[in-house]
């Protein structure tokens, strides 16, 4: 089995409050979860700590990720730091991502509360069917139809 890469990228995990940034990452949009290279990280002055079935990655003795270890493979269990980001606004985040609905902002991890979109409230609300009951003039003049516009410049070729 082959899967197609996309695209590279590159990944900053704080270290004492320093940025240690992991260079070359591939962009695999079929692949449903992320792998890192252990060797990778060991060029990265990362280390690997591990239990029975525990393990914590570390830059100069501070905890960056811990995890479990299920079937020979590192499972990362991990939460955004709210701190390091510029803003939380969830407003804002909920417009940058286009407008998702609930349970996709409570999976970026930001502080969420119910809030309401002024866009989302008009796209979701629906227009009252038109009455198709037309009333017929009765008498003269019940309806007037105008012209309000005045003559069309240029002028239709008569031919039409």
């Amino acid at each position: 089995m082959s899967l197609m890469a996309f695209g590279t990228g590159s990944v900053e995990i704080f270290c004492k409050s320093q940025p240690v940034t992991l260079r070359d990452f591939l962009y695999v949009p079929k692949l449903s979860f992320n792998l890192i290279s252990l060797l990778y990280l060991f060029k990265k002055k990362i280390t690997v700590s591990q239990t029975e079935d525990k393990f914590n990655l570390e830059c100069n003795n501070k905890k960056l990720l811990k995890g479990k270890i299920i079937n020979k493979l590192f499972h990362m269990t991990y939460t955004l730091p709210t701190t390091l980001l510029t803003t939380n606004n969830q407003l804002l985040w909920h417009k940058r991502l286009g407008h998702p609905g609930t349970h996709v902002l409570k999976q970026t991890g930001l502080p969420f509360k119910d809030a309401t979109c002024s866009v989302c409230e008009i796209n979701k609300s629906h227009k009252q069917p038109f009455n198709h009951q037309f009333n017929s003039a009765v008498k003269l003049l019940d309806f007037i139809h105008l012209d309000l516009t005045g003559p069309i410049a240029p002028a239709v070729v008569s031919s039409f």
